[in-house]
């Protein structure tokens, strides 16, 4: 299960502009996981440790979270759109995530998928396109 759920997370970022295709409901979910422990860390180091590096200020603090989640939805939007794609849903619906993203979030993990083939590709649970190192 932990190799599945590192693999899930390291499959976000190799597929990082792919918006076409589907996406399994466990993949995801373990994806977004993984972030949040990420998310987690990096702010215990920004708070903790970086305060007592000579030359680190809140600003560098700030500017390292900053980045860190400008990335983490550069991939969290395309795995969201894929696992919409699962559920024989439009990807346009993340446009939602401009007021609602939690909720678009939650909801979409959570969403069953359509059996079999869908306009948006083959079944994920078929095919098994996670990217295995």
């Amino acid at each position: 299960m932990i190799q599945y759920a590192f693999n899930s997370w390291l499959n976000g970022y190799k597929k990082m502009f792919c918006y076409s295709g589907r996406e399994r409901r466990s993949a995801f979910g373990c994806f977004l996981i993984i972030q949040f422990i990420l998310f987690i860390i990096l702010g215990m180091i920004c708070t903790r440790i970086f305060p007592q590096i000579p030359g680190f200020n809140d600003t560098t603090s700030d500017t390292i979270a900053v980045i860190y989640c400008l990335i983490s939805f550069m991939t969290i939007l395309p795995y969201n759109i894929r696992r919409l794609h699962d559920a024989g849903l439009s990807g346009w619906l993340c446009l939602f995530y401009l007021g609602f993203a939690a909720i678009v979030i939650i909801v979409s993990i959570f969403l069953p998928p359509t059996t079999g083939d869908n306009q948006y590709g083959p079944s994920p649970k078929k095919t098994k396109n996670l990217i295995v190192i």
